[in-house]
C-alpha cells in the first residue's frame, strides 16, 4: 500500500470515528471539570454567608464573589475540554457542538440577567440559584449523555419549588449549594465512569 494511500485510509478512519461519536455521545469534558465546580460552589457559599454577615448585599456578593468564582471555574472547564479533545483526538467545536454552545449560553445569561435583577428585592434567591445550576447539566445531557438530563430535571423541579414558595432562610443557601453540588459530583462520576468504558471500546482506543 503506498503511503498515499495508507495516509487516505487513516482518514476515513477519523472521519468514521467522529461520525460514530456524533451519533453515539462521548465524555466532551474530562470529569474533575464537574468536580471543580462542585467544590467552587461549596466555596462559594460559605464565604456569601461569611460575606452576608459582615453586611454585604447580595448584588455585592454576586459582583464581588460570585462572578469571579464562575470566572475561575469556567476557564477551568475550558482546560478540561481541549484536555478531553486532545486526549480523543476529536474536533473541538463541530457545527452541531457550537449550536448546542451558543443557545445553551444564551439561555444562561438571560436566567443570570433575571436573577440579577431579582437580587436584593425581597424575592427568592436560592431557588434561583438552584435553577441555574441546572442549565449546564442539560446542556451537557444533550451534548454527550442523556443520562444528566435527570441530575438537571432534579435540580429544575426543586429550585422551581423553593421560588415558587418563595422560601429566602438563610440556611436554604447551603442546602441549594449542597444540591448544586451533589449533582455535579455525581455527574462527574458518571463521566469517569462513561470516559473508562469509552476507551476501552476497541474503536475509541485513546
Amino acid at each position: 500500500m503506498e503511503k498515499q494511500d495508507f495516509d487516505r485510509y487513516l482518514e476515513d478512519l477519523r472521519e468514521i470515528k467522529q461520525i460514530l461519536r456524533e451519533k453515539e455521545g462521548y465524555p466532551v469534558v474530562e470529569y474533575w471539570a464537574f468536580l471543580l465546580w462542585g467544590v467552587v460552589v461549596l466555596i462559594g457559599a460559605f464565604i456569601a454567608w461569611w460575606c452576608s454577615s459582615i453586611g454585604w448585599s447580595e448584588h455585592q456578593i454576586f459582583w464581588g464573589l460570585w462572578l469571579p468564582l464562575m470566572v475561575v471555574a469556567s476557564v477551568g472547564e475550558f482546560v478540561a475540554w481541549v484536555r478531553q479533545s486532545r486526549r480523543l483526538d476529536v474536533v473541538l467545536f463541530t457545527p452541531g457542538m457550537l449550536k448546542v454552545i451558543v443557545a445553551s449560553i444564551g439561555i444562561f445569561v438571560v436566567l443570570l440577567a433575571m436573577s440579577f435583577s431579582l437580587l436584593d428585592s425581597g424575592r427568592d434567591v436560592p431557588g434561583i440559584y438552584v435553577l441555574l445550576g441546572s442549565v449546564p447539566l442539560f446542556m451537557y445531557g444533550v451534548m454527550s449523555y442523556m443520562e444528566l438530563f435527570f441530575p438537571g430535571a432534579v435540580l429544575l423541579f426543586v429550585g422551581f419549588f423553593m421560588w415558587i414558595g418563595g422560601w429566602k432562610d438563610d440556611w436554604l443557601y447551603f442546602v441549594a449549594a449542597g444540591m448544586i453540588s451533589v449533582a455535579y459530583f455525581i455527574s462527574g462520576y458518571l463521566f469517569w465512569f462513561w470516559d473508562r468504558e469509552y476507551s476501552k471500546d476497541a474503536l475509541h482506543k485513546v
